[in-house]
């Protein structure tokens, strides 16, 4: 596990009920609380039991199988929190670290009599990163899933982190303006 290597005393959390069981429900459908610590800061996570849709099981159909899905779920999203899963999420490997970064080379501005190369792009900033995940995640998840398919698409990546500083704020901009929109008319 990735987030042990680095956090070594990292520790995760089952929550429970005061019967002792390990979701939680509203009589229609259920969740499990997880929580993960790095360096006593916790970071704690609700997450829906649900099918492979993607939609809440009745709680009538939940399997000891459904909850720990979730549970295994939760644990992640809770780990991302803390800024580590984001390569998880964003289907890459984790970066380099300081050591293993090769020498970035500076920008050479070649000027031609046809073209002028411009200046490289910022990539986009672990912060504006997490808020960019943190909006896509507020949508239910079809819309999730066909938000983040279409950004890909649209901007020819394989990763959200390979966007710039740029597209990924007019992209945070766009997907606040959607879902504003959404509330409105619910």
């Amino acid at each position: 596990n990735e987030a042990k290597k680095h956090y070594p005393n990292m520790t995760s959390k089952v929550y429970e009920t005061a019967e002792g069981i390990n979701y939680f429900s509203d009589s229609r459908t259920c969740w499990v609380k997880v929580g993960v610590t790095i360096e006593r800061l916790e970071h704690i996570e609700y997450y829906p039991v649900t099918d492979y849709k993607n939609a809440s099981i009745s709680m009538l159909k939940v399997t000891s199988f459904d909850v720990n899905t979730a549970i295994q779920r939760g644990l992640t999203k809770a780990i991302a929190r803390h800024g580590l899963g984001l390569y998880i999420y964003a289907g890459e490997d984790l970066p380099e670290t300081e050591s293993q970064k090769p020498e970035p080379e500076k920008p050479k501005f070649e000027k031609t009599k046809f073209e002028l190369k411009k200046e490289p792009q910022e990539q986009v900033r672990k912060e504006t990163l997490q808020e960019l995940f943190k909006i896509i995640d507020s949508f239910e998840a079809e819309k999730r899933s066909e938000y983040f398919k279409s950004i890909l698409e649209k901007y020819h990546i394989t990763s959200l982190s390979k966007l710039t500083q740029n597209q990924a704020e007019g992209l945070i901009a766009r997907l606040n303006a959607l879902k504003t929109n959404e509330v409105k008319t619910a």
